[in-house]
């Protein structure tokens, strides 16, 4: 599913209350690219929003630059 960044933050705040958060960030879409100043903005918001963990999709070919 895809959600807003700001929805996504909400809900990791809220789940984090009570539960350990593993949190993704990244594309499975092999035609979206993601600039690195954009992995760092969200993997940093979601880490301040109560993830535990943000984990880093490159995709099955990991040919996005991770």
């Amino acid at each position: 599913i895809w959600l807003s960044d700001d929805r996504k933050q909400a809900i990791i705040r809220e789940l984090s209350k009570d539960f350990t958060v593993y949190s993704e960030v990244g594309s499975k879409n092999p035609n979206e690219i993601i600039p690195p100043y954009k992995w760092v903005k969200v993997i940093n918001e979601e880490l301040n929003a109560g993830a535990e963990k943000v984990i880093c999709e490159a995709r099955e070919s990991g040919t996005v630059g991770v």
